[in-house]
């Protein structure tokens, strides 16, 4: 990696890998929707940010993880591209 772009490299790079780890951090959090939406095992939570969850059924908070890994992993493509077309630039 040159500093010839400002440091441009370096910030994808970082950008990228962090999004895969939050990526993989969802998906985690998904396994186990998934895994509690086929075992009838509410999930309960206490913070007041997600208490709304509580009221939905698991199918829903499965879906919920899933789309928001599919967003995460979109933008880690994204990211990821961007840090391959400046180290090839």
């Amino acid at each position: 990696m040159t500093n010839k772009d400002g440091g441009d490299t370096e910030l994808a790079f970082i950008g990228a890998l962090s999004l895969w780890l939050l990526v993989s951090l969802f998906s985690w959090v998904a396994s186990h929707f998934y895994y509690a939406w086929q075992s009838n095992e509410p999930i309960e939570f206490t913070s007041r940010g997600l208490r709304f969850m509580n009221l939905l059924p698991a199918s829903i908070q499965f879906a919920i993880s899933v789309s928001v890994v599919a967003f995460f992993t979109y933008e880690a493509v994204k990211q990821s591209v961007k840090f391959v077309k400046l180290l090839r630039g």
